[in-house]
């Protein structure tokens, strides 16, 4: 197998209107709608290589390892599943890289385009697709992506127009 690696950037948002709550946190659905600003100059860059499936999934995030039992870690691993879950790649194993081009912690929703991006690049991974056109051809619409994206972060959905 050879080793496909994709790259994707995805652009924060930050939140003008929030939408305070969820309407069923399973999906999480919000309780009403929000309006939001694209920030193009704040973005993830994330970068996803499939490794042989009998590797472990390993991340690194602004150069530097994470361990998946702390929170941030596990929420990236749980998100990891439910995609494999979701393309039925169960035995799938990824290199993850994630850097932001802002800092991290500053109030900007990182976690919005970060799981975007991890979204997109595992998608884009499994189905050697380059483009959301390409993606679109596999029958993953941009809505699909959103709704994928949301379960790893409320605000991801909205990292993806």
């Amino acid at each position: 197998m050879s080793q496909r690696c994709f790259q994707v950037e995805a652009p924060s948002n930050i939140a003008l209107i929030k939408y305070w709550g969820k309407s069923d946190p399973a999906t999480q659905w919000p309780s009403n709608d929000s309006l939001s600003m694209t920030l193009t100059q704040a973005h993830t860059t994330t970068t996803v290589q499939q490794l042989p499936d009998n590797s472990e999934d390993s991340f690194v995030f602004a150069g530097q390892p994470v361990d998946w039992t702390r929170p941030f870690g596990a929420k990236v691993k749980k998100h990891l599943q439910t995609l494999k879950q979701h393309f039925d790649a169960p035995n799938a194993r990824f290199a993850v890289a994630s850097e932001n081009s802002f800092p991290h912690g500053c109030g900007i929703a990182s976690s919005a385009s970060g799981f975007a991006a991890l979204t997109v690049a595992v998608a884009a991974c499994l189905t050697s697709s380059e483009s959301f056109a390409q993606l679109a051809q596999q029958g993953i619409e941009r809505t699909d992506l959103a709704h994928l994206a949301r379960l790893g972060s409320g605000s991801a959905c909205r990292s993806l127009w």
